[in-house]
């Protein structure tokens, strides 16, 4: 445990600093309030108010800090802009995601865009992307080509296939539209 500390090293499996700048390979644990971490593995790595850049941390729970590298499964970031290949869960309040795969990404007042969104859960925010199957969105514009379900309120929603997609104060535009119910709302569709 160091206050006020600076600590450089290989191996700082636990090592707990309070206002520390600690830079080396391995930092297993490594809780930091204030501090900047850099390394190749970070397994877990709670930093509060820290700029976190590495390849591997697969938990990082960082509060205000911007992470970016290759795997980052959870990551757990308020105010954060994460930027990466694999970010399946990826919880992101005010954030801007951008990556391949983010299957869950729930994001509010966030902008997600991205080829693989199956759930994605957001609020006030700009989806774009080519499979959505459910995608709930509160003043949101969803554009994409698969959007089974799509519940969107105050939405405008373009695509190609929204069976059913229950929208109140509503444009929506699409082939596929078999029950579609909307209050106060423009349809514009074959079915």
């Amino acid at each position: 445990m160091c206050s006020n500390a600076i600590k450089s090293g290989t191996n700082n499996p636990i090592g707990m600093c309070s206002k520390a700048i600690k830079s080396g390979t391995n930092i297993p644990i490594g809780m930091c309030s204030k501090a900047i971490k850099s390394g190749t593995n970070n397994p877990i790595g709670m930093c509060s108010k820290a700029i976190k850049s590495g390849t591997n941390n697969p938990i990082g729970v960082c509060s205000n800090a911007i992470k970016s590298g290759t795997n980052n499964p959870i990551g757990v970031c308020s105010n954060a802009i994460k930027s990466g290949t694999n970010n399946p869960i990826g919880m992101c309040s005010k954030a801007i995601k951008s990556g391949t795969n983010n299957p869950i990404g729930v994001c509010s007042n966030a902008i997600k865009s991205g080829t693989n969104n199956p759930i994605g859960v957001c609020s006030n925010a700009i989806k774009s992307g080519t499979n959505n199957p459910i995608g709930m969105c509160s003043k949101a514009i969803k554009s994409g080509t698969n959007n089974p379900i799509g519940v969107c309120s105050n939405a405008i929603k373009s695509g190609t296939n929204n069976p059913i997609g229950i929208c109140s104060n509503a444009i929506k535009s699409g082939t596929n539209s078999p029950i579609g119910m909307c209050s106060k709302c423009h349809k514009i569709g074959y079915k």
